[in-house]
């Protein structure tokens, strides 16, 4: 049985809850509840559980495109177990996995649903939680039927990018995990550094460690391809986590607000949005 672990909520901290509405013709009422669980004060858990989201909003799914595969990963820079993972698309979702990548090259698959549903989304708890050395990668895969021959695509004949509404798409794996070294008495500050590599990971088709100007796409890249003269300080051609640093404070909030939306944007439960 694992020990008893908890989220940790800061005084003056908050908490967002972000829902997406579709209208369809008549005005209705919201009946969302939203429920927490505290430990009591002689119960303190031991342990603390982290939550962040692996997303791609580059995203750009071309039109009449039965299969088209995107990646994204996320590098972990501390020892970490990861305990489960949530997997989220839209309509043209068919596909996803995620698997960890090792520092010496090797990898892991740790989930797959070849056939993703989208009327059917829950989170998948490992039997054992899995270790993940720092500096391995959590590597995810989706695939999209962008055909007229998926019966649930709303139009087959549009390039599609990331949106909340269910006519987009979204390329969406919440992971759960805790730091190997964290305590409810010792709390660290990893997930600042854990961050900070998203956008390497959402741009990085290629999975090498730095972003060359093809692999701006999407909504990210329509936003970053106008400054890349400037973002490429060193001139060799591609952006690297240092010059992708000094991006995200460049944009400042927009960035953050483009990679934030992701996370808020799919917190669903098994029988979809």
């Amino acid at each position: 049985m694992a020990p008893p672990a908890g989220t940790w909520v800061p005084a003056g901290g908050a908490i967002g809850f972000q829902n997406h509405y579709t209208p369809f013709g008549k005005e209705t009422t919201d009946h969302t509840k939203l429920a927490f669980y505290y430990y009591k004060d002689n119960e303190k858990p031991a342990l603390v559980m982290h939550t962040m989201d692996l997303t791609n909003n580059a995203i750009e799914i071309p039109p009449n495109d039965p299969y088209h595969v995107e990646v994204a990963y996320m590098e972990f820079p501390h020892d970490a177990l990861l305990y489960a993972a949530f997997v989220h698309a839209h309509y043209r979702g068919t596909a996803s996995d995620l698997s960890i990548r090792y520092k010496d090259g090797s990898e892991k698959l740790l989930l797959s649903l070849p056939r993703y549903q989208f009327g059917w989304q829950r989170y998948y708890t490992f039997a054992e939680p899995v270790p993940v050395p720092a500096g391995a990668k959590l590597i995810a895969h989706y695939a999209y039927d962008n055909s007229k021959t998926n019966p649930a695509n709303p139009d087959p004949s549009k390039t599609i990018i990331w949106g909340p509404q269910s006519w987009e798409e979204m390329f969406f794996t919440r992971l759960r995990y805790r730091w190997m070294d964290e305590t409810s008495s010792h709390l660290v500050k990893y997930d600042k550094e854990l961050q900070d590599g998203r956008l390497l990971g959402n741009l990085d088709a290629n999975i090498d460690g730095k972003i060359e100007k093809a692999e701006l796409k999407g909504a990210m890249g329509k936003m970053l391809l106008p400054y890349w003269d400037k973002l490429d300080s060193n001139h060799d051609g591609v952006l690297d986590q240092d010059e992708l640093k000094a991006a995200s404070k460049m944009f400042g909030g927009h960035r953050e607000e483009a990679e934030s939306r992701p996370a808020a944007a799919a917190t669903p439960t098994a029988g979809g949005r």
